[in-house]
């Protein structure tokens, strides 16, 4: 006679395995942090100890000014916009739908980094003026550091369609909830660029083409391993589209990004204008915009956007959930019940690895 299941016991056990398997997860994700934590503090501090230091600055300029942006720009811009659209439209139109805008946002990057990386390749003397002090006619020093600088950055401009590339499949993957091949890729990034620094060692060179091929080398393992993660079951759903007539795409572009650009460039200009126009202390005048952005926002919040259900009090109409990082709290963990922590929390830990190597 078969044993009656108590529905109370069920859930708990259902429970226990969940939030089991959400700390081994969390565990997981972990482990590739802690290797990019290492091999950023490494790479710090083995080139300038190995190499000159000419390279070891030349190669610390390039990889913050050029190779960086693609991380800065893919996976702290172009993320936020990316990830709710894809969710939105995998929710309404089924995933064959989201691919084809992630394919056709996909497609539009690819052909702007092929352009500008034609740039650095062909015009490396406007962007030493452009990005460093190290000016025709300076002392030998600077020469020599522009010089280098003027040989590197076509051979690592390459490294940016890996890095640039994988920072939109870097989101696809936290789209499906695979956070660890996610952070694994920039993990096989550093130790790409740990490997070069070391072969250039073993091999008694202090030739800058060993750290500068690691980049390339990275940027492109990066982009492979997601793609690897990704599978083939859902890579067969990209298409070569180029439609800006797209829905999703018109959203992503109109919505988000434009509109984010413009408020960026306006706010900022009125420092830089009344800088120029008035010699106004751009720090305090900065400083005090802040509280014209306060007074703006709670304008906005008690007139023209405050929720019509809200009791009057300052809340704007709330975010479909589609256009939400889900909370962590509804994967299992008991122990998250009442705080707001959602996945994006992935990202933030990426980003201040990145930054504290950008700092150091």
């Amino acid at each position: 006679m078969p044993v009656a299941t108590v529905p109370g016991e069920t859930a708990k056990a259902e429970q226990k395995a969940l939030n089991a398997s959400i700390q081994k997860a969390g565990a997981k994700v972990l482990v590739p942090h802690l290797i990019i934590k290492a091999a950023g503090l490494f790479t710090n501090y083995f080139v300038p100890n190995h190499y000159s230091l000419a390279i070891a600055e030349v190669f610390k300029v390039i990889n913050d000014s050029v190779l960086n942006v693609a991380f800065l720009i893919g996976e702290q811009c172009l993320a936020p916009a990316y990830l709710p659209l894809f969710a939105r439209a995998k929710e309404e139109r089924g995933e064959e739908r989201a691919w084809r805008y992630t394919s056709i946002l996909f497609n539009l990057q690819l052909l702007i980094l092929l352009v500008v990386v034609a740039a650095f390749m062909f015009f490396p003397e406007q962007f030493a003026n452009l990005l460093t002090d190290w000016k025709v006619g300076d002392n030998p020093e600077k020469l020599l550091r522009r010089d280098i600088f003027v040989k590197m950055l076509p051979f690592a401009a390459p490294g940016l369609i890996g890095m640039s590339l994988a920072s939109l499949t870097y989101v696809v993957l936290n789209g499906y909830k695979e956070f660890f091949f996610a952070a694994f890729g920039d993990s096989v990034l550093k130790l790409c660029i740990v490997g070069g620094a070391i072969a250039g060692v073993i091999m008694k060179s202090d030739d800058w083409r060993f750290i500068a091929g690691g980049a390339v080398a990275g940027g492109t393992l990066k982009l492979a391993t997601h793609m690897l993660a990704l599978g083939w079951s859902r890579l067969r759903k990209y298409s070569l589209a180029l439609d800006f007539s797209d829905p999703y795409v018109r959203a992503f572009f109109v919505l988000v990004l434009i509109a984010g650009t413009l408020g960026g460039i306006v706010w900022a200009g009125l420092t830089a204008w009344l800088r120029d126009k008035f010699n106004a202390n751009e720090i305090l005048v900065s400083l005090m915009l802040t509280y014209v952005a306060d007074l703006l926002i709670k304008y906005l919040v008690f007139g023209p956007w405050q929720d019509p259900n809200a009791n009057n009090f300052p809340l704007t109409v709330e975010f479909s959930d589609n256009a939400l990082f889900p909370l962590l709290v509804s994967y299992g963990p008991e122990w998250l019940e009442g705080t707001r922590i959602n996945t994006s929390i992935f990202i933030t830990l990426l980003a201040f690895d990145n930054a504290m190597l950008i700092e150091s």
